[in-house]
């Protein structure tokens, strides 16, 4: 019976420092998340067309924030999305 409690004592020890490591990496490796990505792709239609010339509408997004790309080119949200692009940029 004690062979058994070990085996699982060791288990467990392997797992809670391969838990805390994980959680040290990822508190040091993490990138700070830049939210006008989020709410811009969560203001685009969904469609991944690539009608504006970007892969899929998270792309596009990353490229309006890194000023590389203008709020209008959603062709199949035409005005009205590209007006809600431009309000989430104007917010910052």
């Amino acid at each position: 019976m004690s062979s058994i409690l070990l085996a699982v004592a060791i288990v467990g020890g392997i797992g809670l420092v391969a838990g805390v490591g994980l959680s040290v990496a990822d508190a040091l490796l993490s990138e700070p998340v830049d939210t006008r990505v989020q709410r811009l792709t969560e203001a685009l239609p969904g469609y991944n067309c690539g009608a504006c010339g970007y892969p899929g509408c998270a792309g596009y997004a990353e490229a309006i924030v890194a000023r590389e790309a203008a709020c209008d080119l959603c062709k199949p949200g035409k005005d009205r999305v590209a007006q809600g692009l431009a309000a989430v940029m104007e917010q910052g």
